[in-house]
């Protein structure tokens, strides 16, 4: 395998194990991390760490373990969401602040602890959504998921002009539906036209672009609506 590892946050299920498999068949050192240890050991060959994502401390702690093992963290893919499927008017401020610590708080833990450390050629992928781009279409009950989306938008576009001066490209793909457990709870009625590792492929193939200075800042919708 090549030196160095891959980190996924919410890697125990969904886009993120798929994530994980397609790392692990191209070769590559993979890190799991997320809330469900069971899930995250299902995941052969990737190395489990189980946590909050929204904890500053375990960010700190799985970077730490993940250089400890493999050497450095060259990839990150901050996938790990929560979604809260309720109307506007309905929703408590603790839910709110729940999706935001996981789909915002998360991100932005994660992603400075590996800019900390970055070495050039390094990418982080950020896993947003077509509900968090201008134009597309909308499900109600999904308030605060889709403004922790847009704020994936704008955390990659943020992150992109930081990560260029140290040689580390940042990329948003962000896909619509999906065949995945949250889907099923956001949207029971939507027919996903793809699958996890659909997702996976794109997530690892910018990850593995020969020339990601030219998409470095890109949110790349992928219309798996259907």
């Amino acid at each position: 395998m090549r030196d160095g590892a891959v980190l996924i946050t919410g890697g125990g299920s969904g886009i993120g194990a798929a994530c994980a498999a397609e790392f692990l068949r191209r070769g590559r050192n993979v890190v799991v991390v997320g809330r469900r240890a069971g899930r995250l050991k299902a995941v052969k060959g990737a190395l489990a760490l189980a946590g909050d994502v929204g904890d500053e401390g375990f960010a700190r702690r799985a970077f730490a373990a993940a250089r400890r093992r493999f050497g450095s963290v060259d990839v990150l893919v901050n996938n790990a969401a929560h979604l809260v499927k309720k109307s506007f008017v309905d929703t408590t401020a603790a839910e709110w602040d729940e999706v935001m610590r996981t789909n915002l708080r998360g991100p932005f833990l994660f992603s400075r602890e590996f800019l900390r450390a970055a070495k050039p050629g390094g990418a982080i992928v950020n896993i947003g959504s077509l509900g968090g781009i201008q134009g597309t279409e909308k499900f109600p009950g999904l308030s605060a998921y889709t403004v922790s989306k847009y704020g994936i938008s704008g955390l990659t576009a943020a992150l992109a002009v930081e990560a260029r001066a140290l040689g580390v490209a940042v990329f948003c793909a962000a896909p619509g539906a999906v065949d995945t457990a949250m889907l099923r709870k956001a949207a029971p009625g939507l027919k996903a036209g793809a699958v996890p590792a659909d997702v996976a492929l794109v997530v690892a193939d910018l990850a593995g672009s020969a020339r990601p200075d030219l998409l470095s800042g890109a949110v790349i919708p992928l219309d798996t609506n259907r």
